[in-house]
């Protein structure tokens, strides 16, 4: 089991708000950026980096984009860039998540 830090904790609350899925598809790209700068940025979180979500998705599509977003938080949180992750999850404006209520 990951030890995450406060931040973290936090972050992943956050993103669980207005039931919040995952940030759309510019926004996610950013994400691995972010986690890119951690050279040893693990292949499994590279696969299939952009959640294609669209009116056709699944609960079950929702519910694996939404434990990605958590990989994502762990791993920056583990390599010390948790601050920017967290910084600019916060910024991106609620018309521009995902959410389990769409269709």
């Amino acid at each position: 089991m990951t030890l995450l830090s406060e931040k973290a904790r936090a972050l992943l609350e956050y993103c669980l708000i207005n039931e919040r899925v995952c940030p759309k598809r510019d926004f996610w790209n950013h994400l691995w950026v972010i986690n890119a700068q951690a050279k040893t940025f693990d292949s499994i979180l590279n696969q299939q980096k952009n959640p294609l979500l669209d009116k056709n998705s699944s609960e079950k599509d929702k519910l694996q984009r939404s434990a990605r977003l958590r990989k994502y938080i762990e791993f920056a949180d583990k390599h010390n860039l948790i601050a920017e992750m967290d910084t600019f999850i916060r910024s991106i404006p609620e018309e521009k998540w995902h959410h389990f209520y769409e269709e």
